[in-house]
């Protein structure tokens, strides 16, 4: 864990393309929570960002990176209101990361990976930052070549409310 992180939450509906797609966006949220929950505890800074839909209207969801108390509640409250996506691409999310200062770690939640997604994940690896994608849902993509270009890649469920971490 570096000094600084990133959670960022894929919650686009069209992504989530499993049969039992509302428990994998789920699940998706409770690995979040888990994480920011870990880096609030390790007393961390952390920032979350995810497209959604909260109080009716989609949006981006941007919480700047921070720490303390306040700033983890804020985070969780809104967590526990988000809803899926339906129009915001998880690419937009990553516009906010214009100006990110060196060596933040982004810990990336999503159902998988295209390869518009990967371009931006070299260019932000190449500018000095960590990446590490958990991968959920019902397809394990593992040909990726990902750790070959530095990137870190784990299939994540959860099972008997244990959360498995497996690396691909």
């Amino acid at each position: 864990v570096s000094v600084d992180s990133y959670v960022v939450l894929n919650l686009l509906r069209e992504d989530y393309q499993f049969k039992e797609y509302e428990a994998y966006i789920e699940s998706a949220i409770e690995i979040a929570a888990s994480l920011i929950f870990y880096l609030n505890l390790k007393k961390q800074k952390f920032g979350f960002i995810t497209n959604c839909i909260i109080d009716g209207e989609e949006k981006i969801i941007h919480n700047p990176i921070s720490s303390g108390s306040e700033h983890f509640i804020k985070v969780v409250e809104n967590l526990a209101v988000v809803q899926f996506s339906k129009e915001i691409a998880f690419e937009k999310a990553f516009d906010e990361f214009s100006s990110l200062k060196w060596g933040i770690s982004l810990y990336v939640i999503t159902p998988n990976v295209k390869e518009e997604m990967i371009r931006r994940f070299i260019d932000l690896f190449k500018a000095g930052h960590s990446i590490t994608i958990f991968l959920v849902g019902a397809r394990i993509e593992r040909d990726l070549g990902l750790s070959s270009i530095g990137l870190q890649l784990y299939y994540t469920e959860i099972e008997s409310g244990v959360i498995k971490i497996l690396p691909l």
